[in-house]
């Protein structure tokens, strides 16, 4: 099968959207689908990256100008489909590349990722806006929403939910397996103590300032405990500030951004993986369904996790982790004392979340069921 995986982020560009989709390109390619990624020009270092990759990456300038990027994807879409005549078209989001798939002409299969922040964001919050939301997906032969909480948001939108499926996002276990290493841990000042950590990005919606206004009470019943943060991001500044403010500047240690190959070994620094996501009103941001639990529970972690969006479908609330409602400092200091001071019961949440993603969550069986969604949804059961 040939495929066309359009999307506006992609590695080395960090972020949720960039990451999924470098991962299904993987994942689709290793199970014998030939694919070509369209994707927007972002960083330094990408023609290395794009070079290195076992499928063929295609980028493109994109203007600033929100209204115009569709219009500047079409030809680009347009030009690769009848240069490699795709058996269907995978767009990573509706805009931009959903909106530019649904200017192409009738029978030429494409289907729409759905994750949560581009539904529910504010600069597409207008009448104008919301009705091209449901034109791309109406003119496509299907889409695939990574969380039933980002189904429940298309469907608000006008869109038959008969036509979307919910395939969640997935993790490749095995390179979040291992023991702590030491050498790293000093290198980040954590050797010996008890460790929360996160890697997201720093913006509201990640919850993290909430962290730092819980670790007075925590640091009060563990006085050896640090907060380990993976990832860059505008809110950076402000998390330090706060931490000076609270007296815990010593405790919560920036790591910056955080590759692929550093991940696996950064989590495992770790005693309890944190990150109490909220909804970004102000920006109109949502987490659809949290990648980063996934690889925590893969490293073996257990999970305190906000109880927003799509997060309590990654986080098996009292199996798996345990969920807080946003905003309750004091909900997320008592989850974070209860796993900090229960080594038997982090270990068993761990277990269990590394057993969960085994079974069910390695992008091998998750690209698998993309793979019998396009054949059975989008191309009408024939196998190609």
């Amino acid at each position: 099968m040939r495929i066309i995986l359009a999307t506006p982020d992609f590695p080395p560009w960090d972020g949720g959207v960039s990451r999924v989709a470098g991962e299904l390109a993987h994942g689709l390619t290793r199970l014998g689908a030939k694919v070509i990624v369209l994707c927007a020009k972002q960083t330094q270092g990408e023609k290395a990256s794009d070079l290195a990759k076992p499928f063929e990456v295609f980028r493109m300038g994109l203007p600033k100008a929100k209204a115009l990027k569709p219009l500047f994807a079409w030809p680009h879409l347009f030009s690769l489909i009848a240069s490699v005549r795709p058996h269907m078209v995978f767009a990573a989001t509706w805009h931009p590349f959903g909106l530019a798939a649904a200017l192409l002409p009738r029978g030429t299969g494409f289907a729409i990722q759905v994750h949560g922040t581009e539904i529910v964001s504010h600069k597409f919050a207008s009448p104008r806006w919301r009705w091209l939301m449901r034109t791309a997906f109406n003119r496509a032969e299907g889409a695939v929403a990574v969380s039933n909480y980002s189904k429940g948001l298309i469907e608000k939108v006008g869109v038959d939910p008969s036509r979307v499926a919910v395939i969640e996002n997935g993790v490749d276990p095995e390179g979040f397996a291992g023991q702590r290493d030491e050498l790293l841990a000093q290198r980040y000042g954590v050797a010996g103590r008890k460790v929360l950590v996160t890697v997201a990005r720093l913006v509201k919606r990640k919850g993290l300032d909430e962290v730092i206004r819980a670790l007075p009470r925590v640091a009060a019943h563990v006085p050896d405990v640090a907060f380990l943060v993976g990832g860059r991001g505008p809110e950076e500044a402000n998390l330090r500030t706060l931490a000076g403010d609270l007296g815990v500047a010593d405790r919560v240690i920036f790591a910056g951004f955080i590759t692929d190959d550093e991940l696996g070994p950064f989590y495992r620094l770790g005693d309890v993986f944190v990150l109490p996501s909220r909804e970004d009103e102000a920006r109109g941001e949502v987490e659809g369904f949290g990648i980063s639990f996934l690889e925590a529970a893969a490293a073996g972690l257990p999970a305190v996790g906000g109880r927003s969006g799509g997060v309590a479908e990654a986080v098996v609330h009292g199996e798996t982790g345990l969920l807080v409602n946003p905003g309750d400092t004091e909900g997320l200091a008592d989850a974070l004392l209860k796993l900090l001071g229960d080594r038997d019961l982090r270990t068993q949440m761990g277990q269990r979340g590394r057993e969960r993603v085994e079974a069910s969550f390695t992008w091998n069986k998750i690209s698998a069921r993309y793979l019998d969604f396009f054949e059975k949804e989008i191309l009408g059961g024939v196998r190609v």
